[in-house]
């Protein structure tokens, strides 16, 4: 790849999924390429963070306890509306102005 950068394939590098012989390619390349090998340390670096913010596990940013915590209604006496009911009322009739 003389002349020809290769940071379109960095992504694909940092995560080993690039074939054999494109690999090669792009190591060739890095080895002679400063400009690219910048490149590649910055999709280390967010390769990195995500899986460093993978591992930490998933954060909702809800406070436990909060009426937005994701849960079932459960049982029929566990609900807060009564059965039939809307949980969500429907607007009134519509108006029209002239």
């Amino acid at each position: 790849m003389p002349g020809h950068h290769v940071d379109p394939w960095l992504p694909w590098y940092v995560n080993g999924t690039l074939g054999p012989r494109l690999r090669l390619r792009v190591e060739r390349h890095l080895a002679r390429c400063e400009s690219c090998r910048r490149e590649l340390r910055w999709w280390e670096a967010i390769r990195d963070a995500v899986v460093r913010q993978a591992s930490a596990g998933p954060k909702t940013g809800i406070p436990p306890g909060s009426p937005l915590t994701a849960r079932s209604p459960g049982s029929a006496s566990e609900r807060s509306w009564p059965v039939g009911t809307p949980r969500h009322p429907s607007p009134g009739p519509r108006t029209s102005r002239r």
